[in-house]
């Protein structure tokens, strides 16, 4: 799968967005808050996030968005594929263990 060029100036231009309303938070009204959900939830890539997390002039209002909504923790299911690999992993230990 490639990506256009179309589709990163598209992707930038919403990240831009979503900075600028975040440079504003916890200053900002509902549908703002609506829209950073929805960008989070179903739009922005791990990149994405990592590109807001990390810059400087938003660090702290991102920082108190995420404190105060729990933006950045993991997804229901991250955390589902978390514990089945985990549990995989200590069958597989015992049944090694077992057979020596």
């Amino acid at each position: 799968m490639t990506t256009s060029k179309t589709d990163t100036s598209e992707r930038k231009l919403s990240r831009r967005a979503i900075e600028r309303i975040i440079a504003h938070y916890p200053d900002i009204g509902e549908e703002q808050l609506h829209r950073l959900f929805d960008y989070f939830r179903l739009e922005a890539s791990s990149g994405d996030v990592a590109r807001i997390a990390t810059n400087p002039r938003i660090r702290p209002q991102y920082r108190q968005l995420c404190r105060d909504h729990r933006i950045d923790r993991l997804r229901s299911v991250d955390r589902l594929f978390g514990v089945v690999a985990a549990v995989l992993a200590a069958v597989s230990l015992v049944s090694l263990t077992a057979g020596s």
